[in-house]
């Protein structure tokens, strides 16, 4: 069993959070302390910034590309400048996103962290061969 400790879900639809929360919490292969939601990124990096331990504990961002206020870009942006103290860098992300720009994809995946580029909807299967390829990898090396 994949014992993840924090998992931030940054997307504006309420369903796409419902539908990876489910698949999360259904699956007999991962296991998990916590995961928090926002709509946007600039709610994520707030609450980032005031939960030293929830950020030094994050092992997984499944973030939107189009939302209000904040994109995902924009939050790609901020992360690394978040804290000087947690290597945000070692956290993998996933991008998830209803977009079908072959430039979205290109972008995402320029960003160091990036790890991979969904386009919606998500499935069980990819979030598990996801969370297996990227998280064990990152572990072994630490």
């Amino acid at each position: 069993m994949i014992q993840l400790r924090n998992v931030l879900l940054i997307d504006d639809d309420e369903i796409n959070n419902f539908i990876t929360r489910n698949f999360i919490h259904a699956s007999d292969e991962i296991s998990f302390d916590q995961i928090t939601e926002f709509s946007n990124g600039e709610d994520a990096l707030i609450y980032l910034a005031g939960n030293r331990d929830f950020l030094s504990a994050l092992d997984l961002i499944i973030l939107d590309i189009n939302m209000p206020r904040m994109d995902g870009f924009e939050f790609l942006d901020a992360l690394p400048r978040l804290s000087p103290m947690t290597d945000t860098a070692s956290i993998p992300i996933m991008m998830l996103s209803s977009s079908i720009r072959h430039e979205d994809k290109v972008k995402s995946l320029s960003f160091y962290n990036v790890k991979a580029y969904i386009s919606k909807p998500l499935t069980k299967q990819i979030l598990t061969d996801f969370i297996r390829e990227y998280i064990l990898i990152i572990r072994q090396h630490l």
